[in-house]
């Protein structure tokens, strides 16, 4: 099994706004505890980080385009 978590055009900073981005960490959260694979992208990456309880902030510019990913050692 592996986790996806993808975006949606929100920050980590808009939980005020959009609470339910909470109730997405604490079930990242949970597939943490269960230790599965997991796949953050964009806004999925912010929540994942957070669940970690990583900083997370504004980067100092624009992030956009593609990049090629590959797995580590020891990932497959």
């Amino acid at each position: 099994m592996l986790v996806q978590v993808w975006t949606i055009r929100l920050g980590l900073n808009e939980t005020e706004r959009f609470s339910f981005l909470l109730q997405e960490m604490k079930l990242i959260d949970a597939f943490l505890k269960a230790r599965p694979p997991i796949l953050g992208v964009c806004l999925g990456c912010q929540l994942l980080a957070a669940a970690l309880e990583a900083t997370v902030r504004r980067g100092r510019k624009k992030e956009i385009g593609w990049f090629p990913v590959q797995l580590s050692p020891g990932s497959e």
